[in-house]
């Protein structure tokens, strides 16, 4: 999988295909060790996908939670507290 078709899952495909590829590397993994498997480049190929959905996930979360403070800045709510614990005004 390409990252242009990951951006393209929504969040519950994104769990469903994280879950199914970390099935396949543990049985690429398995193959591996009982010496079934012909092309090891496989595992890496699956790690790369593994980390490409986890990148697309933490960006998804990143976005949500600035797009939480910009609105929370909108709203005339200061999201940064002083020392004291006031919001400096």
């Amino acid at each position: 999988m390409k990252i242009d078709e990951i951006r393209q899952l929504n969040n519950a495909d994104l769990s469903k295909e994280l879950l199914e590829q970390h099935k396949a590397l543990m049985n690429l993994r398995f193959s591996k060790a009982t010496l079934q498997l012909t092309n090891t480049n496989e595992i890496g190929k699956t790690k790369k996908i593994i980390a490409r959905i986890n990148t697309v996930i933490n960006e998804r979360r990143i976005t949500e939670e600035l797009n939480s403070v910009i609105q929370t800045i909108k709203d005339g709510d200061s999201p940064v507290k002083d020392k004291d614990g006031t919001s400096g005004t």
